[in-house]
């Protein structure tokens, strides 16, 4: 998410919705000087509607796909640049379309399902930083100025809020540097090792890239489009850019002569199962079919994660809530019992 908000790319339901509008006018031979600014109307968006009056003033003299290049995002341009070759216009917009909305509602469903847990964990963290530095000092106090011997228990919690100022430094320069290697190339294998191993959502990153892989390649195929070029777009257009460089490198094997499956059995990014779905295909010249069923797989595989997912995160979150506060709280007062029992 941060990714696409520092490139200022739209999200993914709308640029689905503003390829079925701009194919449904490109269906019609609408006049675009009219029918794009309803677009904007439409879908409601400011920017969108400054976008459309710049593309007009400056391309419309181009034709309609050059128009349509200035309002959608770089790795959708390219993907219809490419398709312009192989197919009329509307037809290679509504693909584009299809592909975009399923990936969005995958995008979408994940995104439910974690938002409300991770807002329940940074405010925890933010409780827990509030109380090690605010309200443990004053009990730190007590317990020094009584000599109370203090149970592990309590032990623990003064040290951990001991920390608690260094820790919140490191949590905030971990993200800063998390964000900043998303953004520098060099490090994209090592950004993919670690968010491809978190527990939970490990699977889901590599799923949702392979899928995004399938359903490009099934739309360049399905146009006709020789595979070393679809494997060159594909890479182009696909966001992990861990899995885009393991796509090159399935293209360069291709060109060595290598078949398709063969090139992507080569390499360890690539899940068995697709590999020898795709070799399948590719022996049976029925590319697109194949890969059009290893993305349905994959999004009944995104489908169901999201389902556990809503089932098992909030639980845990719920008690990881309980334990934390509940810990700090017992922690502190059980010495002041025991000092209030010795003082009666």
């Amino acid at each position: 998410m941060l990714t696409r908000l520092l490139c200022r790319e739209p999200p993914g339901e709308q640029t689905a919705l503003l390829l079925e509008n701009l194919a449904a006018i490109a269906e019609a031979q609408a006049p675009l000087g009219e029918a794009l600014p309803m677009v904007a109307e439409s879908i409601g968006d400011r920017h969108l509607k400054q976008r459309i009056d710049a593309a007009l003033a400056h391309n419309a003299d181009q034709g309609a796909a050059a128009v349509f290049g200035q309002l959608l995002p770089p790795r959708v341009t390219r993907l219809l640049d490419f398709g312009l070759g192989y197919g009329p216009l509307p037809e290679v917009l509504k693909s584009l379309a299809e592909q975009e909305s399923q990936r969005s509602a995958i995008v979408r469903r994940i995104y439910r399902v974690l938002a409300y847990p991770t807002l329940v964990l940074v405010l925890l963290g933010a409780l827990l930083f509030f109380l090690g530095t605010v309200v443990a000092p004053p009990f730190q106090e007590i317990f020094n100025e009584f000599e109370l011997e203090l149970p592990a228990a309590t032990e623990a919690a003064m040290s951990l809020a001991d920390m608690a100022p260094r820790v919140g430094v490191a949590v905030v320069g971990g993200l800063v540097a998390i964000t900043l290697a998303l953004l520098w190339p060099p490090t994209c294998r090592g950004v993919h090792w670690l968010r491809t191993s978190l527990p939970l959502l490990g699977r889901a990153w590599v799923w949702a890239g392979h899928e995004q892989f399938c359903s490009q390649m099934a739309t360049l195929c399905r146009m006709g489009a020789p595979v070393d070029e679809a494997l060159r777009h594909a890479a182009a257009g696909q966001r992990d850019r861990h899995i885009a460089g393991a796509i090159r490198g399935v293209g360069r094997r291709c060109q060595r002569g290598r078949t398709l499956g063969e090139a992507m059995a080569d390499s360890r990014d690539f899940e068995r199962t697709l590999t020898a779905l795709v070799a399948a295909g590719e022996s049976a010249a029925a590319l697109p079919e194949a890969f059009d069923d290893a993305a349905s797989e994959y999004r009944a595989q995104l489908d169901a994660y999201a389902v556990f997912l809503s089932r098992i995160v909030l639980p845990v979150v719920t008690v990881l809530v309980g334990v934390s506060v509940l810990g700090f709280v017992a922690a502190m007062f059980i010495p002041l019992v025991s000092l209030i029992e010795n003082l009666s």
